[in-house]
């Protein structure tokens, strides 16, 4: 999951100039190309939140029965990791409940659990 942060280091300007929000991710494809998982907002609040993740196949089709795992990370400020629970609503959505401590970007380092597993990246701002 590190070397993948690598990828947004060239986003780190932008979160320290001007009045410019930083780039969130919110719809990505997961590595394979298998799975496209949209967040329905780019920002959470502090503390607990919750968002929805909507995860479909190539033809739209939702992914029920994944097993998830993400973590939160706000690389820029050095921060280890907030909290994403998941739980499965059905139909490919899937609720993020999350638990972060400082105002930015955080980026939520995920993967879609199984043989092979399949990572995925995306990035929320936290006010």
């Amino acid at each position: 999951m590190t070397s993948r942060l690598l990828l947004l280091i060239p986003l780190s300007p932008l979160v320290a100039c001007g009045p410019e929000a930083p780039a969130t991710i919110i719809s990505a494809w997961s590595e394979s190309g298998a799975a496209l998982l949209s967040l329905d907002a780019d920002t959470v609040s502090l503390g607990h939140d919750t968002l929805g993740l909507t995860v479909h196949d190539e033809v739209g089709e939702g992914l029920a029965g994944l097993s998830l795992q993400i973590e939160a990370t706000m690389p820029d400020m050095g921060h280890g990791e907030g909290s994403v629970e998941i739980a499965e609503e059905g139909g490919g959505v899937y609720l993020l409940t999350t638990d972060l401590d400082m105002t930015g970007l955080w980026i939520l380092d995920g993967v879609i659990l199984g043989e092979p597993a399949d990572p995925f990246l995306l990035a929320v701002e936290a006010w």
